[in-house]
């Protein structure tokens, strides 16, 4: 009888085992490419910025990842010269990836239009849509959402995620409701720091309808931003929030994660900021 008992467990044991699967994706953001002879917002030092995005990029090419995701500000200033010059880094990384605009990747006031870097993104990278808005479907269980908080006509760095990009958002969630959705952004819901000065120039604007949807809909697993150049964890409507450290500063770092999942039903998320060396 007991060995009947234990070939029982040991069946269930393997096929739980069988069935269960991980995958792991990186995040990276606020890479803030600069340009030699452009200078660049608020005085900042980018030094850094170059040689760290060249070492990330060895870094993440060596790893088991299988998807990175930029949560925007890939360029300091949306010129075509800098975007040529992230692109022509960017095509020594080995994996599949996807961007989210951020507030300097485009603004027609200083550089490309959302439109014209909508167009420059769609013709020089292999993963682009031709939306700000897209979705991209990982395996049977995993959505990825690149949600567009940016602005066109003006450059200030407060996010505002629109009407329309929140009903775009609802009708994938209404479309696929046995998915669960990974969603990311360049400007968080929820602010990593807490310095009111800092957080009214950076707060994402007129939160309210996206909030609604993360209450209503509880198939959102994560949100994934950047913009504050800090990182930070924090659950709230039932979704957990990251936030991820800029990689042009002195000690940079992105972010992996890890998600297990078996039958549709995640078992854990690891997630772990990778300090680029």
């Amino acid at each position: 009888m007991k060995k009947i008992i234990f070939t029982l467990l040991a069946l269930i044991l393997f096929n739980s085992y069988a069935n269960a699967e991980t995958f792991r994706f990186a995040q990276v953001t606020d890479v803030h490419y600069p340009k030699t002879g452009i200078t660049g917002y608020e005085g900042r030092n980018f030094d850094f910025a170059i040689k760290n995005y060249n070492k990330a990029i060895d870094m993440i090419n060596k790893s088991d990842v299988e998807y990175v995701f930029f949560t925007g500000d890939i360029v300091d200033k949306s010129f075509k010269e800098v975007f040529d010059d992230f692109f022509n880094a960017t095509s020594k990384l080995n994996k599949k990836y996807y961007i989210s605009l951020g507030n300097h990747d485009s603004n027609s006031t200083n550089g490309f239009t959302k439109e014209d870097t909508l167009e420059y993104l769609k013709n020089n990278t292999p993963y682009q849509q031709k939306s700000a808005n897209y979705y991209v479907v990982l395996n049977e269980n995993f959505i990825a959402v690149m949600l567009d908080g940016s602005k066109d006509f003006e450059m200030d760095a407060q996010g505002f995620y629109s009407k329309q990009t929140i009903k775009w958002l609802e009708k994938i969630l209404k479309e696929n409701p046995n998915k669960q959705f990974l969603i990311f952004q360049h400007f968080p819901l929820l602010e990593p720091v807490k310095d009111s000065a800092y957080v009214n120039k950076h707060s994402t604007r007129k939160k309210g309808n996206y909030i609604k949807l993360l209450k209503k809909y509880k198939n959102i697993v994560l949100i994934a931003s950047g913009h504050y150049h800090v990182s930070c964890e924090k659950e709230k409507y039932g979704v957990k929030h990251y936030s991820t450290s800029a990689l042009f500063l002195e000690d940079s770092y992105y972010r992996v994660f890890e998600i297990d999942f078996d039958n549709g039903k995640i078992n854990y998320i690891k997630t772990n900021l990778i300090q680029v060396k």
